[in-house]
C-alpha cells in the first residue's frame, strides 16, 4: 500500500508541472497587461515599462516560470497586486468558505441521492422509482445558475422572503448565521449533484442485484434488508464513491457561479476577479491549489476502492 502511494505521489509531480505551466502561459496570452491595468490609462510608457521589470514581466516565459517555481517549492507564491499582501494570506482566508460550501453541498447531495437511488432500485419501474427518477433528469437538466437566480427571486415574490446575500459570518464566529447564509448555494450546487448520484446508485444497485453471490444469499433465506445492505450496497458504491469524490475536487476547485451569485468570500470568485484583473501571482497559486486537491482527491477514492471491494489490491 506504502509503495503504491508513494508512486501515486510520483506521478502527480510531471502533472503538476504541465498544469501550471499550461495556466502559467494561458494566463498571459489573455489579452491586457497587470502593468497598464494597475498603473491606469495615465501612465506613460516610461513607467509602465519599469513597473514589468519590477515584476520580472519582460523575462522570458520560460525564465519566469522557473523562478516562480522555485519560489513557490520554498512556499512563497508572491504578493497579490490587487489585495497587497502575500497570496498565501489570500488563499488561506478564501479556502476555508469554499472548502464549507463544497462539503455542504455534497453531504447534501449524497444524503439525498443515496436512499433515493436506493428505494428506485429495491422498488424498479414503481410509481415511486418512476417519480424519483423524473425529478432527477428534471434536476439533471436544470442549469445551477439558473435554479440560484429561481431561488434569489421567486421567494420574494411568493413568500415576501429571500436568502440571505449579505453579511457572511465565519463558522467559528457564528456558526448559525453560517449555515443560514451556506445553506442556500449549497442546496443549488446539490441538488444537481444528488440527481446525478441518485441515478448513479440505482443503476449500480441494480446491476449488483443481479449478481451470482446475491442470489445465494436470497436462497440462504437472507431477509431483503440484509441482502441489500449487507451484500449489495457496498458493492454498489464504488462508481458512486468516484463521483462524489470527483465532485468534491471541483467542488473544492471553486463553485465559482455559486459563489459569484451569492456573494460569497470563497476561491472561484476570487480566482474570478484575480483572472480579469490579470493578478498573475494569485492565479498561478489558485492553480496549484486546485491541482493538488484535484490529484489528492483521485488517490483517495482509488484507496476506497480496497475498502470497499476486497477483491481489489494495491502493490
Amino acid at each position: 500500500m506504502a509503495t503504491y502511494i508513494l508512486r501515486r505521489l510520483l506521478a502527480t509531480i510531471p502533472v503538476l508541472l504541465l498544469v501550471t505551466f499550461g495556466a502559467f502561459a494561458l494566463i498571459r496570452v489573455i489579452p491586457g497587461d497587470l502593468a497598464s491595468l494597475k498603473l491606469g490609462q495615465d501612465a506613460t510608457p516610461g513607467e509602465i515599462e519599469e513597473y514589468r521589470t519590477k515584476l520580472g514581466l519582460n523575462d522570458s516565459l520560460p525564465v519566469q516560470y522557473v523562478k516562480w517555481l522555485g519560489s513557490s517549492m520554498r512556499g512563497d507564491f508572491g504578493e497579490s497586486q490587487w489585495e497587497f499582501r502575500p497570496v498565501s494570506e489570500v488563499v488561506r482566508d478564501k479556502f476555508p468558505v469554499t472548502l464549507e460550501l463544497a462539503l455542504l453541498a455534497v453531504a447534501i447531495s449524497t444524503v439525498i441521492a443515496v436512499p433515493f437511488g436506493i428505494i428506485g432500485a429495491v422498488r424498479q419501474d414503481g410509481w415511486l422509482d418512476q417519480t424519483l427518477r423524473f425529478i432527477a433528469v428534471l434536476f439533471l437538466a436544470v442549469p445551477t445558475f439558473w435554479l440560484a437566480v429561481l431561488l434569489i427571486t421567486l421567494p420574494p415574490i411568493w413568500f415576501g422572503w429571500k436568502p440571505p446575500l449579505t453579511g457572511y459570518a465565519e463558522l467559528w464566529e457564528d456558526p448559525v448565521g453560517n449555515l443560514r447564509r451556506m445553506i442556500w448555494p449549497a442546496l443549488v450546487i446539490g441538488a444537481s449533484s444528488a440527481a446525478l448520484v441518485m441515478r448513479l446508485t440505482r443503476s449500480s444497485l441494480l446491476e449488483i442485484m443481479r449478481q451470482d453471490y446475491i442470489r445465494t444469499a436470497w436462497a440462504k433465506g437472507l431477509q431483503e434488508r440484509a441482502v441489500i445492505f449487507r451484500h449489495g450496497l457496498k458493492g454498489a458504491m464504488i462508481p458512486v464513491v468516484t463521483i462524489v469524490g470527483l465532485q468534491l475536487s471541483v467542488l473544492l476547485g471553486g463553485a465559482v457561479i455559486a459563489e459569484q451569485i451569492f456573494s460569497l468570500p470563497g476561491m472561484g470568485r476570487s480566482m474570478l476577479g484575480a483572472i480579469s484583473k490579470r493578478d498573475y501571482a494569485l492565479v498561478q497559486a489558485y492553480v496549484l491549489v486546485f491541482s493538488v486537491i484535484y490529484l489528492l482527491m483521485n488517490l483517495v477514492v482509488d484507496l476506497l476502492y480496497g475498502y470497499l471491494d476486497p477483491r481489489i489490491r494495491y502493490s
